[in-house]
């Protein structure tokens, strides 16, 4: 394998990882305001 590809694969890897943490976040940020409506306690 050269060097570029190796470089290459770890960039897409490190980005993959990126972007399930992301994704990850957007997720838990959706939950906490549903949750919050579903109390009737939203912003006010």
């Amino acid at each position: 394998m050269t060097v570029s590809r190796t470089i290459r694969n770890q960039a897409q890897t490190m980005t993959s990882g990126i972007t399930e943490v992301s994704g990850s976040l957007k997720q838990a940020v959706q939950r906490t305001k549903d949750t919050f409506r579903r109390n009737g306690s939203g912003p006010r």
